[in-house]
């Protein structure tokens, strides 16, 4: 959650950040993603690289969501959900870093740079 960038700032006003993307998946027979339907094109899926669940907040709006990491015919990974309460498929976006930023990587060495100082101290 991040506050608007043009409003006060309290707890109130936040809005969510990364909202998940209502979309359409075609599962094989025991329920897991075959392909993805998104803006007219049918996305085949390659492979699985994760799944995991999601139970919580049962005190206030429950969550339920069983989540898995997937790669398309393109290469492309996404994160898609199925929500449990209603059977509705969503795509979470999630920050990516691109390749082409190298600073990442200069923090990473820093990082390395600092513990090897530290341990040979």
């Amino acid at each position: 959650m991040v506050a608007h960038p043009r409003a006060p700032i309290s707890a109130d006003r936040l809005r969510p950040l990364n909202n998940p993307i209502a979309l359409s998946v075609q599962e094989d027979a025991r329920g897991r993603p075959i392909a993805v339907l998104w803006r007219g094109q049918r996305l085949a899926v390659t492979s699985i690289l994760d799944v995991w669940r999601i139970d919580d907040e049962w005190w206030r709006k429950e969550i339920s969501r069983l989540y898995y990491q997937v790669v398309l015919v393109s290469g492309r990974v996404l994160t898609l959900f199925r929500d449990l309460l209603n059977g509705q498929w969503f795509m979470q976006l999630a920050a990516v870093p691109r390749k082409e930023e190298k600073h990442l990587d200069i923090l990473v060495q820093r990082r390395l740079d600092v513990r090897r100082t530290a341990l040979s101290q």
